[in-house]
């Protein structure tokens, strides 16, 4: 039997949706995958060792340490016959076929560093694999831009699902479960960063808004991201809007989709875009941009700005709060958002390392680091 090796190395670094992405399509491969390979867990966070997978014990991810992992990794691979790698970070294994997963590629866009060490070793297990998943069409788009060498074939697309069980129209709409995060109904949400690398979550369109009279008489619900700045408190105090920052579960965040008159999300790039989808499962207005990934998001069912307009902004608000645009987004956002789920992304995933497997391999696939400029490999690390 062929064997999988999945390094859970992601899970030493953060615990954002990229992490509940791989926990998820774990779960759900576990019991959908093709019985013709056994898929073993590089196991360095223990978050993952009760899936039912066999795994293997491993230290810790340290991007100091990157050339010494990948060559500990070769061993195992060795050792333990393993004819695919595939990680949950951009970690790989020299000496076999590779399987990359993709999310999406903010540094390559928006002109991260290139000689930065973390930078770096992306650059380099994108480049030396063989095989990629990516999250969305609009994210293998940008794969095959930024690295123009890599055959479209090669590339298999495997959506995020949703937890429909959490995120769905709520049955009791009298009670809800915020009462103590707003004190009125009229309330617009933010979930997730504001800022980021070069702006990129475009928050600050929401706050220029309000700066000129926009969003008066309603209150701001932010879940999760960077603290509140003085700026936000500042601004939303001068106009008269009350803000609140929250840190929720998944539940509280469904109920607070659902009392909320819209999702507020004017990003200008996503991999996949996961708040705007949970905002329609549960049959929400959501304003949005039409850039990167978002369209496959929400098809036609948000209400699309281009994130750099105020006016623009202000009628999409106006829109968003009409009875008929609620009553549509109510009865076909949750018929839209059932068609995403952890199951159908286990399936694509399963095929995916299927076709990995298959795919012929030649020791020049491996040599593509001479291709980059500024790294320094030990040539013992591309040895079968």
């Amino acid at each position: 039997m062929r064997k999988v090796l999945f390094d859970d190395a992601f899970f030493n670094l953060n615990s954002t949706g990229v992490a509940r992405y791989c926990e998820s399509f774990l779960k759900a491969l576990s019991s959908t995958k093709d019985e013709n390979y056994e898929l073993i867990i590089l196991d360095r966070s223990g978050k993952l060792t009760n899936l039912g997978f066999k795994t293997i014990e491993y230290s810790e991810f340290d991007q100091r340490f990157v050339s010494a992992d990948r060559l500990g990794i070769a061993e195992i691979c060795k050792y333990h016959d393993i004819d695919l790698f595939m990680s949950s970070f951009f970690t790989f294994a020299p000496n076999v076929p590779n399987l990359a997963l993709v999310y999406d590629l903010i540094p390559e866009k928006f002109g991260f560093h290139r000689y930065s060490r973390d930078w770096n070793s992306r650059e380099l297990g994108i480049s030396m694999a063989s095989s990629y998943i990516v999250i969305s069409e609009s994210t293998k788009r940008d794969l095959l831009d930024c690295y123009d060498f890599i055959e479209e074939s090669l590339i298999s697309v495997a959506y995020p699902g949703l937890n429909l069980d959490i995120f769905q129209p709520p049955r009791n709409m009298s009670s809800p479960n915020h009462s103590k995060v707003s004190t009125k109904d009229k309330y617009f949400l933010i979930v997730g960063s504001r800022g980021q690398a070069s702006d990129y979550k475009n928050g600050g369109l929401i706050f220029k808004a309000i700066s000129k009279g926009c969003l008066q008489g309603s209150e701001i619900v932010v879940v999760g991201g960077e603290e509140l700045s003085s700026y936000e408190q500042e601004t939303c105090s001068a106009a008269g809007i009350k803000i609140t920052r929250v840190v929720v579960e998944d539940l509280q965040l469904s109920e607070l989709y659902a009392s909320a008159q819209a999702l507020i999300y004017p990003s200008l790039y996503e991999g996949f875009g996961m708040p705007p989808l949970e905002a329609l499962a549960v049959g929400t207005p959501v304003i949005t941009t039409n850039s990167s990934s978002l369209p496959e998001a929400t098809s036609n069912l948000s209400i699309t700005i281009s994130g750099h307009s105020i006016l623009e902004f202000e009628h999409a608000l106006v829109k968003a709060q009409e009875l008929e645009w609620k009553k549509h987004i109510k009865n076909e956002g949750p018929k839209w958002a059932c068609k995403f789920t952890w199951d159908k992304t286990a399936k694509a995933i399963d095929s995916a390392i299927c076709k990995a497997l298959k795919t012929p391999i030649s020791i020049g696939e491996l040599n593509r680091f001479e291709i980059l400029q500024g790294y320094t490999i030990d040539s013992a690390e591309i040895q079968r």
